[in-house]
């Protein structure tokens, strides 16, 4: 779920915005910690005014090292989303565009501008 903790590292807490972890990677078992040694399969977050582009290129490599497929970086200013394969290859998605979920989430498709509507509703 949103924020759900997630240790990373035995010095690595992440709360990612939104985090996928694969019931066969959970072994068909729920967590009972409340910050389980796992790294998600897909970690999302969402960039606010408050973060600076060197915590979040930090971030991106942590969840990476600790074994994360994929990463998306929501960029709700721009709208555009940033999907990360490996720390240092990503490919940038604007509204004109459909993120999909690979192999991670097989069937999954968005189209990016959707992502934002919320956005037009709020702000309207």
């Amino acid at each position: 779920g949103a924020d759900g903790m997630l240790k990373l590292s035995p010095n690595l807490l992440r709360l990612p915005d939104v985090s996928f972890i694969s019931w066969e990677r959970l072994n068909g078992k729920f967590p009972t910690d409340a910050a389980p040694a796992l790294a998600p399969d897909l970690a999302v977050e969402v960039v606010s005014h408050g973060n600076t582009q060197k915590e979040m290129t930090r971030k991106c490599s942590e969840y990476f090292i600790a074994g994360a497929k994929v990463v998306w970086m929501v960029y709700p200013k721009t709208r555009s989303v940033k999907v990360y394969a490996s720390p240092d290859r990503c490919e940038m998605l604007t509204e004109s565009d459909v993120i999909t979920g690979g192999t991670i989430l097989p069937g999954f498709s968005l189209e990016v501008r959707k992502l934002f509507g919320e956005l037009d509703r709020t702000q309207g």
